[in-house]
């Protein structure tokens, strides 16, 4: 193997590595506010973004399912946990991983919008304000 080569590979092995810490810290992030959310609001709370065409259009376009209760994300977010494992450092995990952070993105921006439901927030375009 060449010294460029190595180079190479010593690199994507770094960028696997930020992206499966980086969804670590993110389900890691959600989870903690999800719990807080699951208090504060029960399972059975809707969650949506109002006056918009959307479920939680992430997890739609990649698993197809419609998430409209607070009480469905634990399991999305404990399947993307069980499938990042930290001490798999390749391409497919890395993958895994980032689908896992944009999953976990998902949640928090959600919850965001939960906690700030009925705030009035101008830079907004949901389809009744177009």
């Amino acid at each position: 193997m060449s010294k460029e080569e190595n180079k190479d590979s010593e690199s994507a092995v770094k960028l696997f590595q930020r992206s499966i810490r980086r969804a670590i810290i993110a389900l890691s992030y959600a989870e903690i506010l999800l719990s807080k959310a699951l208090e504060d609001y029960g399972p059975s709370q809707n969650i949506s973004y109002p006056s918009t065409a959307y479920f939680l259009p992430a997890i739609r376009t990649v698993d197809g399912e419609a998430i409209t209760r607070l009480g469905q994300l634990p399991v999305v977010l404990n399947e993307m946990r069980a499938r990042v494992k930290e001490g798999e450092v390749t391409f497919t995990m890395s993958r895994q991983a980032d689908e896992s952070t944009a999953y976990a993105s998902e949640i928090i921006e959600t919850l965001s919008y939960l906690r700030d439901a009925g705030k009035d927030e101008s830079w907004e375009d949901f389809l009744d304000q177009l």
